[in-house]
């Protein structure tokens, strides 16, 4: 399986720019997986909320970054197309 060369060059791209959010990426996911149940909390101020608001975000963004749509999006299209022939069938 060969890869083109501008899909290459988005990679590249998508790393680079990972490696800016990294450092806040680590610092945001382990107060999300406190908050998603492993540590339990006696008060959840508006700060907190907020915090954990930017957290789930930044964890949106590197979803979004290490995720290439287009190959799953082919593998959907495909997906769909063989449904169809079994409608058809």
């Amino acid at each position: 399986m060969t890869t083109t060369q501008p899909m290459q060059e988005l990679v590249k791209q998508k790393l680079k720019a990972f490696e800016q959010l990294q450092v806040e990426f680590e610092t945001c996911f382990p107060f999300v997986q406190d908050v998603h149940g492993l540590k339990r909390f006696s008060a959840f101020p508006v700060a907190d909320s907020v915090r954990y608001l930017h957290a789930l975000w930044i964890c949106e963004c590197k979803d979004r970054l290490l995720s290439i749509y287009k190959a799953a999006s082919a593998w959907n299209c495909s997906k769909a197309g063989n449904r169809e022939k079994q409608l058809m069938w």
